[in-house]
């Protein structure tokens, strides 16, 4: 194998390791994010669910909407709201990513404005970090 290889797609990985040259056009860069997410997550509720049964920290507050279109709030235990705030701030990072991206190149923008925002490269670190972390507090 070469020394300065990259594998910036699923397809070159699997290409290198088994010879198969196979369609997969999914990012690693992506694919590492997303597993970093999940590992994450896991570790959180982990964490979260040890720390409620010590006693260290109390119930969360869920907000629900009833069946009547009414909000009720919900105490449940902190662990419950690991998968909506993943979520929440996955979706929210790749948005700021994206925003700070577009703000970063307004002239490319102003050119051709959907190009930049349906295209599925061209993403700010920064933007994902700041508005995803804004999110997540």
């Amino acid at each position: 194998m070469k020394e300065d290889m990259s594998f910036p797609y699923l397809s070159d990985v699997v290409l290198a390791l088994t010879g198969l040259n196979l369609p997969l056009p999914l990012p690693m860069f992506g694919l590492f994010v997303g597993l970093a997410a999940i590992a994450a997550a896991i570790f959180l509720q982990q964490e979260l669910r040890r720390l409620y049964k010590t006693g260290h920290i109390g119930e969360a507050t869920l907000h629900i909407k009833g069946a009547d279109g009414l909000t009720a709030a919900s105490r449940v235990p902190p662990q419950n709201i690991v998968a909506d705030l993943t979520m929440t701030v996955v979706l929210v990072g790749i948005v700021g990513a994206r925003l700070f991206h577009i703000l970063e190149n307004l002239d490319q923008f102003i050119a051709d404005p959907w190009s930049m925002i349906f295209t599925l490269s061209g993403l700010s670190i920064f933007g994902g970090l700041i508005l995803g972390s804004l999110a997540g507090i």
